[in-house]
């Protein structure tokens, strides 16, 4: 897979199992920082974002669907 240059968004749901709940926030940062040098060059490029957490009843069904794709910004826009 080639990586994306440019400006990314990045749409993520966690499917989770369990008591324990993580912290969208930490959940964001996983994935985004595991996906550096993958899907893009720096997680800096991602100015989309946006997570959501699932639960799920069968610890099989436990996963995270993340998909991505280059966004056009305007130039003032940063």
């Amino acid at each position: 897979m080639k990586r994306l240059d440019g400006p990314v968004e990045v749409e993520a749901v966690a499917y989770l199992y369990g008591r324990r709940e993580p912290d969208v926030d930490n959940l964001a940062k996983a994935f985004l920082d595991g996906l550096n040098g993958v899907a893009w060059n720096d997680d800096r490029q991602v100015r989309k974002l946006t997570v959501a957490k699932v639960r799920v009843y069968d610890e099989s069904e436990q996963r995270a669907e993340i998909t991505f794709r280059k966004i056009e910004v305007p130039e003032n826009a940063g």
